[in-house]
């Protein structure tokens, strides 16, 4: 017959289910492991510390928090939320933040001395080839104040 439990202790130390840290607790994982993650799943804060690091990384290199959230198999939601909570100053949506053209500035330079000397943006315009708004543009990316539309009034 086998012998019944006795009240004298617990019997052997067993871990509870996911570990000894308990379900969908990550310890000690590495960035790489992150992308096993299940979605929702706890992290201690060394890991978030790791993974925010490698978002933070990742995402100044020009990654989108789309491509980041597929990468470790989370939502957009929670790595900006990571990434908030480091500092990270996030890019507007919409795509790509586009490198400084050195030739746009040059002409952006030109452009906003030669409204500022009392050039029209129309005259401007035909010059170079583009629209008034183009040349509009131009004179605030070059630093340029632009001045009220509609021409020169006739004085009474």
């Amino acid at each position: 017959m086998a012998e019944a439990a006795t009240a004298a202790g617990p019997g052997p130390r067993r871990d509870p289910p996911g570990g000894p840290r308990g379900p969908g607790v990550i310890g000690g994982s590495t960035v790489r492991d992150m992308a096993e993650m299940a979605r929702g799943a706890r992290m201690t804060a060394d890991d978030r510390e790791r993974l925010g690091a490698q978002l933070e990384k990742d995402y100044g290199k020009g990654r989108s928090m789309a491509e980041l959230a597929e990468g470790i198999g989370t939502s957009q939601g929670r790595v900006r939320t990571i990434l908030l909570e480091r500092g990270v100053v996030l890019r507007p949506r919409g795509g790509a933040v586009r490198k400084p053209d050195p030739k746009r500035q040059e002409l952006a330079a030109a452009v906003a001395g030669a409204y500022g000397k009392g050039e029209s943006a129309t005259d401007l315009a035909d010059r170079h080839g583009v629209s008034a708004g183009t040349i509009r543009n131009l004179v605030k990316a070059g630093g340029g104040t632009l001045r009220p539309r509609g021409g020169r009034r006739a004085s009474s």
